[in-house]
């Protein structure tokens, strides 16, 4: 068997790695910040599904639980995605690939 073996994404039900792992802080960069999440809250996006948990590793980064029903407001060019989760209503980036669309 060949050390150097490249396995399948979901081999053994582990998610994708994150689209960047070391990307800048989309909402940091962001003047009128309070502005966006309160208009974050107040609805629309489109509805996707985590089908994996996510940790965050910024402060301007969203948990995700497996099952997590979360609206999608903008898909950035680098793979996060940005949005607020209907379960705990906050709002921030998560890499995209860690949900589905409903």
């Amino acid at each position: 068997m060949s050390p150097m073996v490249k396995q399948d994404a979901v081999l053994g039900g582990k998610p994708p790695r994150s689209p960047i792992l070391s990307r800048r802080s989309y909402l940091s960069s962001i003047r009128g910040r309070r502005r966006l999440v309160q208009d974050a809250l107040h609805g629309g996006g489109d509805p996707y599904q985590a089908v994996y948990n996510y940790m965050p590793r910024n402060e301007d980064e969203l948990e995700l639980k497996e099952g997590d029903v979360v609206d999608v407001m903008e898909k950035c060019d680098d793979g996060w995605f940005v949005g607020t989760s209907r379960r705990s209503k906050l709002f921030g980036t998560f890499p995209g690939n860690y949900v589905k669309q409903l």
